[in-house]
């Protein structure tokens, strides 16, 4: 058993109990000579169970461009949970967003927003 790695070692035995493979991704079930289990990340590091520190080249396959815990990202989702999560109606700021993105996108005239990953396979499925 290698020394560094023996909180990720520990977590993928207890892991393996109740998740098959000890992973949510077939991609991190192949790693060697385990799958890494993060605790934390800042910028553009990652920490694991057992204090190793990493360079983040994967960025969450894309969601974190600019870093973990980029300060006015961070400021932006405070202010935002502070005003509410999901609401029953309209947001003021749906319509801001949209007028964004058809700015952005040439050929895009209008947008319909989404709540769930699922609302958005249904209409594309409808399309």
């Amino acid at each position: 058993m290698n020394a560094r790695l023996t909180g990720s070692e520990e977590y993928m035995r207890r892991a393996r109990r109740t998740v098959p493979r000890g992973v949510n991704s077939a991609r991190r079930a192949a790693l060697r000579p385990t799958p890494l289990v993060f605790t934390g990340a800042s910028g553009s590091r990652m920490t694991d169970v057992d204090g190793n520190e990493y360079i983040d080249y994967v960025g969450a396959y894309g969601p974190m461009l600019l870093g973990h815990q980029r300060p006015e990202v961070m400021d932006a989702v405070r202010a935002q949970l502070a005003a509410g999560v999901l609401y029953g109606g309209q947001h003021a700021a749906e319509a801001e967003l949209a007028e964004r993105i058809v700015r952005m996108v040439p050929s895009a005239e209008q947008v319909l927003l989404n709540v769930t990953g699922t609302e958005a396979v249904q209409a594309t499925v409808r399309i």
